[in-house]
């Protein structure tokens, strides 16, 4: 029903559905429609790529308007000519290098991570991994309970520890012998990891 193997034993099965019709055909048709998110990197190459279209068609537009009033078109060989103009400036001010400098930049921190032991398929993936702040990660509970506790949180006031487990909402934050929301008012920075890590869980 959703991927178990029989290791040893006799039984009786009855089949109800193969193929994409099992559950484990439903994941993977979910996993298939899964829509991927632009990287910040993809977005902010967008958006200085917008910028410096409407710009570049801008500055033309410019040129070619002060060479036709400065010079004056008098014929349509004259307005071809400034049209080039114009259309040469476009084209000399795309950067035809920004992608091959993107490459060689996201492959070196491909390096810089893979002599840190960690692998990378997927150059956008490094420049994501770098805007993380923060990572958790853990093998158990995580896959098979889809939970994740935290334990410690260090602010610039000091180390935290969290009682809780799971989704469960009982549990303190404490800060040595005491807990967090009686020394909370104190500092604004306590309050705030009170209000981030209230529960014990992620």
């Amino acid at each position: 029903h959703r991927g178990t193997a029989v290791t040893q034993g006799v039984g009786t099965a009855v089949v109800t559905a193969t193929g994409m019709d099992t559950e484990m055909g439903r994941i993977a048709q979910l996993l298939s429609g899964t829509e991927e998110k632009p990287t910040p990197l993809t977005r902010e190459i967008e958006a200085l790529g917008r910028t410096l279209g409407l710009g570049v068609i801008g500055i033309a537009v410019v040129v070619m308007g002060a060479i036709a009033l400065t010079s004056g078109v008098h014929s349509v060989r004259e307005a071809v000519d400034v049209l080039i103009v114009g259309v040469s400036l476009a084209v000399a001010a795309v950067p035809e290098g920004l992608p091959a400098i993107l490459s060689v930049v996201l492959s070196l921190g491909v390096q810089a991570m893979s002599r840190r032991n960690a692998i990378v398929k997927s150059l956008a993936s490094v420049e994501t991994l770098g805007s993380a702040s923060v990572i958790c990660s853990d093998k158990t509970g995580t896959l098979t309970r889809n939970e994740m506790t935290m334990r410690a949180v260090r602010t610039a006031s000091g180390h935290a520890w969290i009682e809780g487990v799971g989704y469960a909402p009982q549990g303190e934050v404490r800060l040595g012998d005491s807990a967090l929301h009686e020394t909370a008012a104190e500092d604004p920075l306590r309050m705030e990891a009170t209000l981030v890590v209230s529960g014990g869980a992620l």
